[in-house]
């Protein structure tokens, strides 16, 4: 076990999760960039091997340099994509944009249809999330249930289907197996955007944001990005 001093304490980096450290997924970060069309190919070798190597401060510091690298690249100048950050920038591309028609009917009814909707997709994907299209197809395909018309259910997966498919299926929130949809991020900042209003008004800062997160919720209620953006909170 690797362990290491950081900030004047023991740091087990092999316990350190996946959703927590830059320095585990610098093959990734790579891809991304690239399909960004960020210029990051000269350094493309150093992005694969350092994440080939064992977790360790000096793999972290690697990893630092590189997100130096991805932070100061210029974007490739055959990009054909015009994505600025700016809030100005992504106003600017608006420019012409008009909207017609009005909402016809009861809004609040609309809204609570919205939200219903939100909640019952997010319980769709819940239990298969992070299962690939080659186990999920034939797990369908078993189940009687390929194309997908229906939720997937605890009942469907019989001992055989289970040792078929080793991907901890047993344990996972199936639509006949809860009484309530299951808290879920992806609803999380539905909830929490309304909070934010509430507690803030319309014109929120990010320190808001910020303060309403850590006040909130552990940083166990997020993941890759959202948990990053937490921990550097």
């Amino acid at each position: 076990m690797s362990m290491n001093k950081k900030d004047g304490v023991a740091f087990n980096y092999e316990a350190h999760d996946n959703g927590e450290g830059y320095y585990k997924n610098t093959a990734l970060e790579y891809i991304q960039s690239t399909e960004e069309g960020l210029d990051v190919e000269a350094f493309r070798e150093i992005f694969l091997a350092t994440e080939k190597l064992p977790d360790c401060a000096e793999k972290e510091a690697i990893a630092d340099v590189l997100f130096k690298v991805v932070i100061n690249a210029p974007l490739k100048a055959d990009y054909p994509h015009n994505e600025p950050s700016d809030l100005e920038g992504i106003r600017a591309l608006r420019d012409g944009f008009e909207v017609k028609g009005e909402v016809k009917g009861d809004l609040a009814d609309k809204i609570r249809g919205a939200w219903l909707g939100r909640i019952c997709g997010c319980l769709l994907g819940k239990p298969v999330e992070g299962i690939r299209a080659d186990s999920l197809v034939p797990l369908l395909k078993k189940t009687g249930n390929y194309p997908m018309t229906r939720y997937i259910n605890r009942a469907d997966l019989t001992p055989e289907i289970l040792a078929d498919f080793d991907g901890g299926f047993a344990g996972r929130c199936w639509a006949d197996n809860i009484d309530c949809a299951p808290v879920d991020d992806d609803t999380n900042y539905t909830v929490m955007a309304q909070r934010m209003i509430d507690r803030f008004g319309r014109d929120f800062t990010p320190d808001n944001v910020g303060r309403m997160w850590i006040d909130s919720q552990s940083k166990y209620s997020y993941y890759t990005a959202e948990r990053t953006t937490f921990i550097n909170m």
